[in-house]
């Protein structure tokens, strides 16, 4: 499975302020973060921006049917909960 890199991301200036109010991005982002189990991914959800490229939101979307797949069928897949290590670092 191709990896995504970080530049992927739409930035704010390319749908404006106003569409992504429009289409309630923050509901979404606050949603995303209310199934976060740490501190630092609901910070990650919060930050969370569209995607700018079809291409690359196909990846992304391959990338969680299969999590979504290993998850139902109940294959092993490694934990995926970590406790926030940032302060220690």
């Amino acid at each position: 499975m191709q990896k995504v890199q970080i530049d992927y991301l739409c930035p704010v200036n390319v749908l404006g302020a106003d569409t992504l109010r429009l289409f309630e991005f923050e509901k979404i982002r606050e949603k995303v973060a209310g199934y976060c189990r740490s501190r630092s991914s609901r910070e990650k959800a919060h930050e969370m921006q569209p995607v700018a490229h079809r291409d690359t939101l196909t990846i992304i979307l391959k990338q969680l049917d299969e999590y979504k797949q290993n998850l139902s069928r109940q294959d092993y897949f490694p934990d995926t909960y970590f406790e926030d290590f940032e302060t220690e670092a």
